[in-house]
């Protein structure tokens, strides 16, 4: 269903914005392009014992779906969606993950959001020094290349 596509750094600074941005991309079952709007999702921290850190994580934690434009669907069921979350910074020193929940809002049955999938980044660490900048791998990149050419606002490694 979902994965993240693009990974939190490795390490980062403390409040500083987490570049690459994490990005989450797949499909619900019985989807199409046009259910895209009706596809939210949202991120939150976990510390490295899995307890969720809710003060800890700053910006935007919820993401509409975005039509990811491919020229083919391998899956055949049409082009996948994907969750931007581009301003996410860490206000405390540790190790941690973001887990994003992905969501479906169904007016026809009266539940409103249905969770339909959670998926999880690898684990980062979070320091008050400075830390290198890290470059997204050519798959991340791509993805990114990819929303940027469709008009979405990816930001821009801060080196």
């Amino acid at each position: 269903m979902f994965s993240i596509a693009v990974q939190p750094p490795a390490q980062a600074r403390a409040n500083a914005k987490l570049y690459p941005p994490v990005i989450a991309k797949g499909r619900p079952a019985g989807t199409t392009e046009i259910d895209a709007p009706y596809l939210f999702a949202t991120a939150v921290l976990r510390d490295a014992d899995g307890n969720l850190s809710l003060d800890r994580l700053r910006g935007t934690l919820s993401a509409t779906g975005l039509c990811l434009e491919e020229t083919r669907s391998s899956s055949g069921t049409g082009q996948p969606v994907a969750f931007m979350f581009p301003d996410l910074s860490v206000a405390y020193e540790g190790s941690y993950s973001i887990r994003v929940d992905v969501y479906y809002v169904d007016y026809q049955d009266g539940q409103g959001a249905v969770l339909v999938d959670q998926v999880e980044t690898r684990m980062f660490d979070i320091s008050d020094l400075d830390v290198p900048s890290q470059r997204p791998s050519s798959e991340e990149r791509s993805i990114i290349r990819k929303l940027r050419d469709q008009g979405h606002p990816v930001p821009s490694s801060p080196v």
